[in-house]
């Protein structure tokens, strides 16, 4: 507790030091290690690290059922991959980074992904001949391929040191080109800038350190050169009713943002620039290579592939990241992103 706690305070070494403690009492506890591992991604010290990181199915997840191998190495004698998936929607995203490195070491590549996305990485994917996207909650059988690996550990073969992120990590998404034109028309105005905005996540775990309260944007929302499209997901008229006046905040209302992910990443693809905090949201204007800016809090609730003190995520190069100066700033945020997007 106390190196999470120290984790949550940027008092890295001190929460080092916890984690390894939690070792050196009780070695069958393999939180320390684990967490041990989310702090070198963090710090891109990735020597040895993939194997701790795989202790999270003996921290808090469950091991996808099968009896086929775990690919352990390449190049391999096996032929056919199962690649299943794990996580939240923005964890899908982000290994899908480095996916197609697979490609030429398989005859046939299985992709399991949340449902909503399957038509979304299925064009995203349709040059790869080798390549088949089938959703996560459909069987497959086992005779389909003969060895499998959980997405989040592809990064193993792929990311072993820092300049891999830059040779091996591709934007891969493509959006419905007609349905972006479509909704870039209804939405443009002229001489208007189209602006994403994402704000909030129901993550239980840490959402609350995460998100932020629309009003607190509103030194954003006056600025008139710009068109303000709601990428929230979930009901937030509540929120925007509350304001004095909408601020050229537009609800694309025919897309459910939650459900219509396809249709959701054309509207964010119709966008000039998106604004968000951690969120899918912004891995999908990541993924797109759109132009987008990261309101991330002090560091209670951070993900480890946001570094520590970068300006520009080397995951995403086209996301730039504004941090909290202190906990629970998120007034300095604001107007750093006001300096930089005015």
């Amino acid at each position: 507790n106390r190196g999470e706690l120290n984790t949550n305070l940027n008092n890295y070494d001190e929460a080092i030091f916890d984690f390894n403690k939690v070792n050196e009492i009780n070695s069958n506890n393999h939180k320390g290690d684990y967490n041990i591992a989310l702090l070198n991604l963090k710090f891109k010290k990735f020597e040895n690290v993939w194997s701790l990181y795989d202790l999270r199915w003996q921290t808090k997840q469950a091991y996808f059922n099968t009896k086929k191998p775990e690919l352990k190495k390449l190049p391999s004698t096996f032929k056919k991959i199962f690649i299943w998936n794990e996580q939240g929607i923005g964890d899908q995203i982000f290994f899908s980074i480095i996916i197609h490195n697979f490609a030429p070491f398989f005859e046939s590549i299985i992709i399991a992904i949340d449902p909503r996305m399957v038509a979304l990485f299925q064009r995203s994917f349709r040059h790869y001949e080798n390549f088949k996207v089938m959703p996560s909650n459909d069987k497959l059988n086992e005779n389909d391929y003969d060895v499998q690996i959980p997405l989040g550990s592809i990064g193993r073969f792929f990311i072993k040191n820092k300049i891999d992120i830059s040779s091996r990590v591709k934007p891969f998404l493509k959006s419905d080109s007609n349905q972006t034109k479509i909704i870039k028309r209804n939405l443009k105005k002229e001489n208007k800038i189209i602006c994403g905005l994402s704000w909030k996540t129901k993550s239980q775990e840490n959402g609350f350190n995460r998100s932020i309260k629309l009003d607190t944007l509103m030194p954003i929302l006056q600025l008139n050169n710009f068109i303000f499209v709601n990428l929230q997901y979930g009901d937030s008229n509540e929120e925007l009713n509350k304001l004095e006046k909408n601020y050229n905040i537009k609800n694309y209302n025919s897309i459910d943002n939650f459900n219509e992910l396809d249709s959701f990443v054309s509207l964010i693809d119709a966008c000039d620039v998106v604004i968000s905090i951690d969120n899918s949201c912004i891995h999908f204007a990541g993924a797109l290579n759109k132009r987008a800016y990261l309101l991330l809090p002090y560091a209670i609730g951070t993900h480890w592939y946001w570094g520590t003190n970068q300006i520009k995520s080397e995951w995403y190069p086209s996301v730039k990241i504004i941090r909290q100066e202190n906990p629970n700033d998120w007034e300095s945020i604001i107007f750093k992103l006001k300096k930089d997007i005015s």
